[in-house]
């Protein structure tokens, strides 16, 4: 019965009225799973701590009316969205446009049928899902558009990181195509005017000391060659995983291992214009999603990128204390103007020139820290530079 329960819409029955409660929850708990609250007050706790699809409101209570609630209710951003129906006693026009002014979405006279007072529920309920649904592909669509934004200014410095080692392992290739050639040929000696293979003459020790150098430049070269081929296959990899970054299954990583492929992808972007400094310390594990965690870093260094002016400083560091794990991207860039501080997260807000930014980076990251239940938090001096630092609850459930 408790897992039926669970899956039922929640609503927040708001009355004083002792019958009314018990008579509603007799006619509502078997279609929904009901919460009470007797005061406007509670009622306030409870739309934030029990997280209700839908509120039944009555407009007479003991420390402050329904229209009071409603507006309240209306300034929370975390309850803004939940709609709200009035009961009301009587069908006054007066009463009526108070309750849509205070912004609820329906009224329903306490008299009204079961019939009636389930449709209007219900009709409300699926428009709060479809509404809610319409966004999440909204706020899933500006993470990709943000994620090819991203991906899309470090294009050329992937190119650059790929490109370099495979040059050299092209090179070290064709020597290595001439060094084993040349060790062939002196294996097997030189053709006769007959054809025959005359055995190998006598080596001189300069042609000694050159297949040495060969058979040593070889090592080395192959040992180039291989570490050129995994930093390629590195590359390609953190690549492969940021573009899952939708991927529904959640992961426990370290933020220290997301850190560093978001570096990975974009360490071309900032060895020009700034020295890296690590200050890693071992942190627990978080379940998240890794792909979400590296955009959000991703973002971050390159803004740091773009902040400083070089050669400047951008120190990666992390650490944890009993309930929350840290991440923080600190820069020595120009900082932020303490006017524009509570504006950084806002949309499409961005101070950078035209082409070099979406103003959707920030706001994007805010919302998948707030996602993970975490808080991504800045501090900044004009001309010393600005701290992004993530917070995640240590054990905690990316939704």
């Amino acid at each position: 019965m408790a897992e039926l329960t669970a899956t039922l819409p929640r609503i927040l029955i708001v009355d004083d009225e002792p019958l009314i409660i018990r008579m509603l929850n007799t006619v509502l708990k078997t279609r929904y799973d009901i919460q009470v609250a007797t005061s406007g007050e509670e009622a306030l706790a409870m739309s934030i701590s029990d997280a209700p699809e839908l509120i039944l409101l009555d407009v007479g209570l003991p420390d402050m009316d329904g229209y009071e609630v409603c507006r309240r209710l209306q300034r929370n951003p975390d309850t803004r969205d939940i709609p709200v129906i009035f009961q009301t006693k009587h069908d006054e026009r007066q009463d009526i446009l108070r309750g849509f002014e205070a912004g609820g979405r329906d009224y329903v006279l306490k008299d009204a049928s079961v019939m009636v007072l389930m449709a209007r529920i219900d009709t409300h309920l699926q428009l709060h899902r479809q509404k809610s649904a319409l966004e999440a592909a909204m706020v899933k669509n500006r993470m990709q558009n943000d994620k090819m934004a991203s991906l899309g200014q470090l294009v050329v410095g992937i190119a650059h990181e790929i490109n370099n080692p495979m040059g050299y392992v092209f090179t070290n290739l064709q020597i290595l195509a001439r060094y084993f050639n040349k060790i062939v040929e002196e294996r097997r000696g030189r053709h006769g005017s007959d054809g025959e293979l005359s055995p190998p003459a006598s080596q001189t020790s300069d042609e000694r000391e050159e297949m040495e150098h060969i058979l040593e430049d070889g090592v080395s070269l192959i040992r180039e060659s291989l570490e050129g081929v995994e930093r390629v296959t590195q590359i390609a990899q953190e690549l492969k995983n940021f573009s899952r970054m939708d991927a529904l299954e959640q992961k426990a990583v370290e933020l220290n291992v997301c850190m560093e492929s978001a570096l990975t992808i974009c360490s071309n972007e900032l060895k020009y214009v700034a020295v890296i400094r690590k200050e890693y310390e071992p942190v627990p594990e978080v379940l998240c999603h890794p792909g979400q965690l590296s955009q959000v870093f991703l973002n971050l260094l390159v803004n740091a990128g773009q902040a400083v002016v070089p050669m400047g400083e951008i120190v990666l560091r992390s650490w944890c204390d009993e309930a929350y794990v840290y991440a923080s991207v600190s820069d020595t860039g120009v900082g932020i103007p303490p006017e524009l501080l509570d504006r950084i997260f806002e949309p499409f807000y961005t101070t950078k020139d035209v082409g070099e930014g979406t103003g959707l980076g920030l706001s994007i990251s805010h919302d998948i820290i707030a996602k993970h239940h975490g808080e991504l938090l800045v501090a900044s001096r004009v001309g010393f530079g600005t701290t992004f630092t993530v917070k995640l609850p240590r054990t905690q459930d990316a939704s």
